[in-house]
């Protein structure tokens, strides 16, 4: 029970990133990303020279869908920048 909890906090962790991500990928760009993997390819430079990648360390899979911490996908929707985990547990968080 305790793995599933952890692995519950780590989405929850997760969808945060990749939510604020995309805000500032919209921020940026002015559009919505097409797909996660574009978000997660792109290094955004900040005032300075600061560099940062907004989904490092995320997984993806060889399709190049990403994958939450339960092995389910992320489901995002680029009209609405909606995204969410196909995870039974958590669809509607």
């Amino acid at each position: 029970m305790q793995r599933e909890e952890e692995r519950a906090h780590m989405l929850k962790i997760e969808l945060m990133q990749i939510r604020s991500a995309i805000l500032v990928f919209m921020t940026r760009y002015g559009v919505l990303p097409k797909d996660l993997k574009t978000v997660a390819d792109v290094d955004i430079t900040f005032t300075g020279s600061q560099r940062i990648q907004l989904l490092e360390g995320m997984r993806f899979d060889d399709q190049g869908r990403m994958v939450d911490p339960f092995g389910y996908f992320y489901t995002y929707d680029p009209t609405t920048g909606i995204v969410y985990s196909s995870a039974p547990c958590c669809r509607n968080w």
